[in-house]
């Protein structure tokens, strides 16, 4: 078998791997997107009706009530509510993250196919060096660049959830009616 017979057949076994991991990318995103990648919100619901239903029996079972009975409930309640917004943020940042590192994953994927494209294409050891070398440096700066993004993601995130946090749980003594 000789070299262009050889460069072919890899060529063509390269692109039917490509592609066949192309079409699971698409078909993984695809499914994350219809079926939502992490069901929280429903479960933070029902996380904050079990707090108010267990703060209920703890009331009547160690006796409270009138103001200090009504104030532990209310701050329950609150304390249950500011989980659940800080649950949905986070929720949305990581499906966001998720969506994010797919689109990432896929457009390295097409970067690293070209770059096997053009290292089929080298005629001389030297030639090879230097597109290596290119391949190399491009997906470091890649990876750089998305990792800033991927950061700047995360950080909005925390701050959203922080902030959400913070306005609900304000003491009740606090509050002015």
């Amino acid at each position: 078998m000789n070299m262009t017979t050889q460069s072919n057949s890899a060529r063509a076994q390269h692109e039917r791997g490509a592609d066949q991991f192309s079409e699971a990318a698409k078909a993984g995103a695809d499914k994350l997107a219809e079926n939502g990648i992490w069901p929280v919100p429903a479960s933070m619901e029902q996380a904050v009706r079990r707090i108010g239903e267990a703060t209920e029996r703890y009331n009547r079972t160690f006796g409270f009530s009138g103001e200090g009975g009504v104030r532990l409930l209310a701050q329950s309640r609150q304390h249950a509510e500011a989980m659940k917004q800080c649950g949905t943020v986070l929720t949305k940042a990581f499906e966001e993250s998720s969506k994010t590192w797919m689109e990432m994953i896929q457009d390295q994927w097409e970067r690293n196919r070209a770059g096997m494209d053009r290292l089929l294409q080298a005629k001389t050891v030297h030639e090879f060096g230097t597109i290596h070398g290119d391949l190399v440096r491009e997906n470091l700066e890649h990876l750089l660049r998305d990792s800033r993004v991927i950061a700047g993601q995360s950080i909005r995130a925390a701050e959203d959830a922080a902030k959400s946090f913070a306005a609900i749980t304000v003491p009740i003594s606090d509050k002015k009616a």
